[in-house]
């Protein structure tokens, strides 16, 4: 017997595709969501305050936050079939996808994720959470949290031979603030007073 909470949300997730402007999707588990049925987007600014005399405060700084985005998708163990019938395609199928979810959590690597309203680049998954019961039926909901990992850019300098060159010759003592032999406690005193007896005895000699 067909569960008809699961035929429900199947039937919901064809019209959902056909008016669909573009199937989004997540990479790193492509292919594992039937459809993505809902989408939420999230981008902020923080700005950074100082207090003054009047007691105010003043806006100095603003950073852009990383972007944010939840996916909820649908996998079903059912297929629709002809004139609106379901064919249950494989039973393993929801927990297949839950699977290729959990291994890319456990990866820990971003991923591109194409939504409805945008591509996002460099995307890491945060949270993840499924639901099966009675009215999902032959069909497993999931919810991923993901956000957006910012990438610094580094500069690489290029040194002429000469340059190279004179670093390679400079010794730690000549660099200000450069290495300095550590001497234990005492020794500073006794080198003072081998110069001074050194200096005595040349008197005499």
């Amino acid at each position: 017997m067909v569960d008809i909470a699961g035929v429900g949300a199947a039937v919901s997730n064809i019209n959902f595709a056909l008016f669909g402007s573009e199937p989004s999707d997540i990479d790193a588990i492509a292919g594992v969501a039937d459809i993505y049925h809902v989408e939420n987007h999230n981008f902020s600014v923080k700005k950074t305050e100082y207090p003054v005399e009047d007691g105010s405060n003043r806006t100095d700084n603003a950073v852009t936050m990383p972007e944010k985005l939840v996916m909820q998708g649908v996998v079903s163990n059912l297929q629709p079939f002809v004139f609106g019938l379901v064919n249950i395609a494989d039973k393993s199928r929801t927990k297949e996808a839950w699977g290729r979810i959990r291994e890319w959590k456990n990866n820990r690597e971003p991923t591109r994720v194409v939504s409805l309203l945008g591509i996002y680049e460099n995307m890491l998954i945060l949270e993840a959470d499924a639901t099966l019961n009675k009215d999902t039926g032959q069909a497993l909901e999931f919810t991923i949290i993901l956000e957006e990992i910012q990438i610094g850019e580094t500069e690489t300098v290029k040194l002429a031979p000469a340059k190279l060159s004179e670093s390679a010759d400079t010794k730690a003592s000549d660099i200000p603030g450069g290495l300095k032999q550590a001497l234990t406690p005492g020794a500073e005193k006794t080198t003072l007073l081998k110069d001074l007896v050194k200096g005595v005895s040349g008197i005499f000699n």
